[in-house]
C-alpha cells in the first residue's frame, strides 16, 4: 500500500490500524515524522509568525523611541534616572528602561509580558513568571544605544536563515515528543491485549498509527481554537488503541471455535 494512502487510512480505519503492527520499523519512523511536520504546521507557522513580527516591531521602535543610554562594566547608565516604557501594547509586550531597579517583580508582572533592561541585569517577563540573566553573562559589559540598533539591524539581514534554523530545531524537538510519547503509550496499551498475543513491539507500531487522527486534532484544535488538557489527548489514544486491537482475532476464541 502507498505510504499516503496508509497515513490517510490510518486516520479513521480500525483495521488498518491494528495491522500497523506487521509494518516494517522503518516504514514506522517515517510515518512519525509525517504526522510530525503535519501536526505541527499550525505550531511552527504562529511561531514565525510571531518572531518576525517582533523583530520587525522591536526594529521600528527602537529606530523611532529608543531612550539614549549605555550598558558600561554590566551597569545601565541612562541621563535620567526616570522609568522608560515603550511597545507596551506591541506584539513583544512592553520594553521597560529601569536604571535605578525602581519596579519590583510584582510591578513587572502586573505589566505583563516584556523585557526590562535593569540596573544590572535583563528582565523577561512572560506566563507570569520572571527571568533575569546579568549583562555579564550575555556578555554584555559595553554597550550604546547606537550599538543596540545595529544589532537589530543586522538581525534583520539573516532573520530568514534563523527562523528556517529555529523552525528545523522546533521540528527535531517535537518529533523526539513524539516518539517518546508512542513509547509511553504503548507501554499502557500493554493493558489493553485482552489476551491477545501482542509483544511490546506490536503495541508500539499500532500506537504510532492510532495517534495520527488525536494528533492531528489536538494540535490544530489547541493552536487555532481552544486549549485542550493532554488528559483527553491521552485517554482518547488509548481508545482508539483498544478499539484496533479488538479487531484483532484472538486466538482463544478461535480455539473454543475449533
Amino acid at each position: 500500500m502507498h505510504f499516503l494512502t496508509w497515513f490517510t487510512k490510518s486516520l479513521y480505519q480500525l483495521k488498518i490500524i491494528a495491522y500497523s503492527r506487521l509494518r516494517p520499523i522503518t516504514s514506522t519512523i517515517w510515518h512519525i515524522l509525517f504526522l510530525t511536520f503535519i501536526a505541527s504546521i499550525p505550531y511552527l507557522f504562529s511561531i514565525n509568525t510571531f518572531i518576525y513580527s517582533a523583530v520587525n516591531d522591536l526594529e521600528q521602535s527602537l529606530h523611532s523611541d529608543l531612550p539614549s543610554f549605555t550598558i558600561d562594566d554590566g551597569v545601565l547608565q541612562m541621563d535620567s534616572s526616570d522609568v522608560y516604557i515603550l511597545n507596551q501594547n506591541s506584539d513583544i509586550g512592553f520594553l521597560l528602561f529601569d536604571p535605578t531597579n525602581s519596579y519590583t517583580n510584582e510591578d513587572l508582572l502586573v505589566l505583563g509580558t516584556g523585557i526590562t533592561f535593569g540596573k544590572d541585569q535583563l528582565l523577561y517577563v512572560k506566563n507570569e513568571q520572571i527571568q533575569s540573566i546579568p549583562y555579564t553573562l550575555l556578555g554584555i559589559e559595553q554597550l550604546t544605544t547606537a550599538e543596540i540598533i545595529e544589532r537589530i539591524d543586522q538581525l534583520q539581514g539573516f532573520l530568514p536563515l534563523l527562523l528556517g534554523i529555529i523552525t528545523l530545531g522546533l521540528y527535531v524537538a517535537l518529533a523526539g515528543l513524539a516518539f517518546l510519547g508512542i513509547t509511553i503509550i504503548a507501554m499502557f496499551s500493554l493493558f489493553l491485549r485482552s489476551g491477545r498475543s501482542l509483544e511490546y513491539r506490536h503495541l508500539w507500531n499500532i500506537a504510532a498509527h492510532a495517534i495520527t487522527l488525536p494528533t492531528i486534532l489536538y494540535y490544530w484544535v489547541d493552536v487555532l481554537l481552544l486549549s485542550l488538557p493532554s488528559i483527553v489527548y491521552f485517554i482518547v489514544c488509548l481508545l482508539v488503541i483498544y478499539l484496533s486491537i479488538r479487531t484483532i482475532p484472538n486466538r482463544k476464541n478461535k480455539a473454543k471455535a475449533n
